[in-house]
């Protein structure tokens, strides 16, 4: 073996172990790559690196924010609400920390502390279309469906290309038989759904709109 490759190989490990040293040793480093795992849908390495960063600073909000989320998409709702809570009560004033703990709520069944938090979340955001069409699925299924159509109009106000608020609108205006808003809807929500290249939502609109259609 050359001395360069020698000297190359020496300095590629040292950098690898000073990697894993920074990585076993900052918070903010562990929390960054949670947060990278969870946006990759790499729910268990997302709760292992928010876990080590959280032994490291466990004052840290967003830490717990991280691991909440994290356990909310492996069926953990129980260990999900304690650190969305944890991380509440660190720092309250985050609209996304209310709104996370409002879905986990409505996984747990407790939908009326769901609609609390959602009107927290939207007492600190109150343009934010996602909390409001989260909050029309409690609605939906406490059966209170003038106020799902409510919080579906707004959601369409603050984004007109919010497919999925089409999508239930059009399904509530069927079950109304107010079928000319039905079919408008479930049209829009069919082009929107293949503009996004979400074949199989598409489809499902497309064969509402058909049924409609062929009464």
């Amino acid at each position: 073996m050359s001395s360069r490759k020698f000297l190359t190989g020496i300095v590629i490990s040292v950098l690898v172990i000073t990697t894993l040293l920074l990585l076993a040793f900052s918070p903010s480093l562990l929390g960054f790559l949670g947060e990278i795992y969870l946006e990759r849908e790499s729910y268990e390495a997302a709760i292992k690196a928010s876990s080590a960063a959280i032994r490291l600073k466990p004052d840290s909000a967003n830490l717990y924010k991280i691991r909440a989320e994290s356990f909310k998409n492996t069926d953990y709702p129980v260990q999900a609400l304690e650190d969305i809570n944890q991380a509440i009560f660190l720092y309250e004033n985050d609209w996304a920390y209310h709104s996370l703990r409002g879905r986990i709520n409505h996984d747990l069944g407790k939908l009326d502390e769901a609609l609390d938090d959602y009107a927290q979340s939207l007492a600190l955001f109150p343009a934010n279309p996602d909390t409001y069409f989260n909050r029309s699925l409690v609605y939906l299924d406490l059966m209170q469906y003038d106020e799902v159509i409510a919080d579906l109009n707004t959601v369409i106000e603050l984004d007109p290309s919010y497919a999925d608020a089409y999508f239930n609108r059009g399904i509530l205006y069927w079950g109304y038989s107010e079928l000319d808003k039905a079919k408008i809807d479930l049209s829009r929500a069919v082009e929107l759904y293949r503009q996004l290249g979400l074949r199989s939502e598409e489809q499902t609109a497309q064969n509402t709109l058909e049924e409609i259609n062929s009464k």
